[in-house]
């Protein structure tokens, strides 16, 4: 489905400003976390609300060996349903990689 293009800019901004230090200001990652372009986030794997749930509640180690993921606060349902916007906006833009 074809993400809002204000809720895709705003998430890209969002994105930049809290989860790039883990996740890589080009989504695939750094060495405190995975890459967003790994096939394990796309849609049926990873759906939005394991994305809600993540950025929410933390998350515990599993795919990887970065270790636990600490929720990330102060971010609005709107600012962190933009975030999942973004990310599925350059999922479909860029593709997958392997794990």
């Amino acid at each position: 489905s074809e993400s809002d293009p204000a809720d895709v800019e705003l998430g890209a901004t969002v994105y930049a400003n809290s989860c790039a230090s883990c996740h890589g200001a080009d989504l695939r990652g750094t060495d405190q976390g995975p890459s967003h372009l790994s096939i394990v986030y796309e849609p049926n794997h990873h759906g939005d609300d394991a994305f809600r749930a993540a950025i929410s509640l933390g998350a515990s180690q599993h795919h990887w060996a970065f270790g636990p993921m600490p929720p990330v606060g102060g971010l609005s349902d709107a600012e962190v349903d933009a975030v999942i916007a973004y990310v599925r906006d350059q999922q479909q833009e860029q593709g997958f990689e392997p794990q």
